[in-house]
């Protein structure tokens, strides 16, 4: 591989010296006549000047001919035309067209096709041309003995410079010529030959399919998606026009509940992301009159009118940790700010303009994103301990035996409909509602091959770095149940016998630091994921496992059970306050920023800090968590509290599990399904998709919560005969 600066000059080169308008159409003989022109000049100067005289009368049949025996049996660098007869007789007539006759549908394909575009040098390598226009082009109506119509192709070439940059130049070309003519015909051309002299080969060319059917499990989905809806329709209408003497009013729906209530909350919640703090209590004033029929509290379990009252309640119990709304709903956003910059690096026309971008301070929160899925592990730790040490101690006071098995099948049930739900509507709806040269148009195949990895909660444990799994994003799901699953016992361990449960967290902890520090040295493994030089296997080998992520749960879980015991009474001295604050400020800022000269100017850390850095930073950031949420508990956060127990938090909230689930199908289509054009680095812009992808990820999490979500809540209820 040549160096970066040597290979743009010659790839500009090449394709200025090309014509590069016309190679880049990728019309095959336009390609195979700047072959002849460049291959010639080597022979008799009365071929060369054939050749050009050829060129200029645009004969390609007989250019390509005259070109054939101008070369020497010795020139065994030019490849051969493997190309179907059908595609090199379609081909030559619309050669013919756009030259001699300039008939308009043979310009309309010449336009659509990709060309070089500016930009080249800021790394501008997705050349797509127009999909719409050459899919609409319809060549037979333009003369007789035109037997074809226009198709568009996506070529990938490379990789070009590096491992990972790929050249994607958009193709039209009559419909006739199958996958492997235009992988011939971009062989055949100078610029081609060019690259393969580089070790640059054809990857693949792929056409955007036009479905004139669906195949038979889209066909099933949409059937279970139009059941949902009937049943939602039907579920609301009912809730609207039965005697109504449960529910409250709208304008009730804020007020504060009695602590009738209180200890209940604590019996409904035990989710992951969603609404997992005591505030579901407020579900028993909304609930379906115990005189209905199952059938009528099927209906209400869809009814769209009484799940959105229930999703607006901003009511909470006095035991509820308001706090963490509002640290869930932003670690949300955090989620989506980093996945809005990740996706788009391969669409941009100036990737190259990233590298100044990386270099600002105020870059380093997305540089160092993957922090905020650890702060949903803490979350997650702290709700699993506090809630459930409170129904224990519930348990024990009434003298009633404990139902641990209770808590897996909520856990599970809670989470998994929606889940597949959202999986179904990804491997079997979306790859056939998108469009445009980048989109997407087979499902998933780690889906289609490893889905029950998945429902399992192992998918974890596949390979990322290949692609094996399915909704790759969906690894925290299966790490965090994976969580649940041992927590319950220790934090039962931690009620019964307190100093066993505390050395049981402290060896999983360091067992924890052990194994990161071992593969950190085993492996090379860098300070962070998005340090230079690391290990390209880092991703199963670290950062997706359990036993390398579970320091910032333990931390949760170490939280929870000192809430538990406090119940908000702690007191201190004010000035040990600001100490915890600047203690805790000056962690979570040493683990954000800490990296900065690292990540931007490629300072090396010794090892010792580099493995010490990436063992404990994930467990810091958890620590300094803990200290926000004990302090705004306690009543020593201040306006930090004020602004994290935001009641319009609530409902944001309990919408995240959704959101995690569907955000990255949002940007998706947004940036590769109905894009004909690369987008173009700013601030603004990028602050535009952000802003979009919330809104939105929040908006389709909102409709996924009322079809999945929301009833299967309802239904848990109606299946263990439970009002709470």
């Amino acid at each position: 591989m040549f160096p970066v600066r040597g290979a743009i000059f010659a790839l500009l080169f090449v394709l200025g010296e090309a014509l590069s308008d016309d190679v880049w159409s990728q019309q095959p003989n336009f390609a195979g006549a700047l072959r002849l022109l460049d291959e010639t000049r080597r022979f008799e100067p009365q071929k060369t000047a054939e050749a050009q005289r050829l060129w200029q009368e645009a004969a390609w049949k007989e250019a390509i001919a005259a070109y054939n025996s101008a070369k020497t049996s010795e020139d065994t660098a030019v490849p051969s035309y493997n190309v179907s007869a059908a595609c090199r007789n379609a081909t030559f007539r619309y050669e013919e067209d756009l030259i001699r006759n300039g008939k308009m549908y043979a310009l309309q394909m010449f336009d659509a096709a990709g060309k070089l575009p500016s930009g080249v040098m800021e790394g501008n390598f997705a050349w797509w041309g127009l999909y719409s226009q050459c899919a609409n082009v319809t060549a037979k109506g333009f003369g007789e003995n035109i037997p074809f119509d226009a198709k568009y192709w996506t070529a990938t070439i490379g990789p070009v410079f590096s491992p990972q940059l790929y050249l994607r130049v958009g193709v039209c070309v009559p419909d006739i010529c199958s996958r492997d003519d235009v992988i011939e015909w971009l062989d055949g051309s100078i610029l081609m030959r060019m690259l393969l002299r580089e070790g640059i080969t054809v990857v693949d060319a792929k056409s955007l399919q036009v479905w004139n059917s669906l195949p038979g499990t889209t066909l099933a989905a949409i059937c279970i998606v139009s059941i949902i809806v009937a049943l939602m329709a039907a579920g609301t209408l009912y809730d609207i026009f039965k005697p109504n003497t449960t529910s409250p009013p709208i304008w009730k729906v804020h007020q504060p509940i009695s602590s009738e209530y209180a200890n209940e909350a604590v019996n409904e919640t035990t989710p992951l992301i969603n609404d997992v703090s005591a505030t579901r209590q407020a579900e028993k004033v909304i609930v379906s009159s115990p005189q209905e029929r199952p059938v009528c509290k099927l209906l209400l379990a869809f009814s769209v009118r009484t799940n959105t009252r229930k999703l607006l309640s901003t009511r909470e119990s006095p035991d509820s940790l308001g706090c963490l709304h509002g640290i869930r709903f932003l670690s949300m956003t955090w989620v989506i700010l980093g996945h809005t910059f990740a996706f788009i690096i391969g669409y941009l026309d100036n990737p190259l303009y990233g590298l100044n971008i990386i270099k600002r301070f105020s870059f380093e929160p997305i540089l160092n994103g993957f922090l905020s899925v650890d702060s949903f592990f803490f979350l997650s730790g702290v709700l699993m301990a506090y809630l459930m040490l409170l129904q224990l101690d519930k348990f024990r006071r009434e003298g009633r035996r404990f139902p641990y098995w209770l808590l897996y099948f909520h856990r599970y049930w809670r989470l998994t409909p929606v889940y597949a739900f959202v999986m179904m509507l990804y491997m079997w709806v979306y790859p056939y509602i998108t469009t445009g040269p980048a989109t997407t148009t087979q499902p998933d195949p780690g889906c289609i091959n490893n889905w029950w990895y998945n429902f399992l909660y192992i998918n974890n444990f596949l390979d990322m770095v290949k692609g094996t799994e399915c909704m790759a994003w969906t690894w925290y799901l299966a790490n965090d149940m994976q969580f649940f699953i041992i927590s319950v016992p220790i934090i039962w361990l931690t009620f019964k016998y307190f100093l066993v449960g505390m050395i049981t967290q402290s060896v999983l902890l360091l067992a924890s630091f052990g194994t990161t520090i071992g593969l950190a040295i085993h492996y090379n493994l860098q300070p962070a994921m998005s340090s230079v030089g690391q290990n390209p296997d880092a991703g199963n080998l670290y950062y997706q496992k359990p036993y390398c992520r579970i320091g910032p749960y333990l931390v949760g879980t170490l939280l929870g059970y000192l809430l538990y015991k406090t119940r908000g009474r702690f007191r201190m001295h004010k000035a040990l306050a600001l100490l915890g604050w600047l203690a805790a400020t000056g962690i979570g800022m040493g683990v954000v920023y800490g990296l900065y000269d690292h990540l931007t100017e490629g300072v090396v850390l010794s090892r010792p800090v580099a493995v010490m850095y990436l063992t404990v930073h994930r467990t810091a950031w958890g620590v300094a968590l803990a200290w926000v949420v004990f302090a705004c508990v306690n009543g020593y956060g201040g306006i930090i509290n004020t602004i994290l127990s935001w009641k319009a938090w609530i409902p944001l909230s309990r919408l995240t599990y959704c959101a995690y689930l569907v955000h990255p199908i949002v940007i998706f289509i947004a940036y590769l399904d109905q894009r004909e054009t690369p987008l173009h680095y700013s601030d603004i812009e990028l602050m535009y998709y952000f802003v979009g992808h919330v809104v939105f990820s929040y908006a389709v999490a909102y409709v996924v919560s009322m079809m999945a979500e929301a009833p299967m809540r309802q239904l848990e209820k109606l299946v263990l005969k439970q009002e709470n």
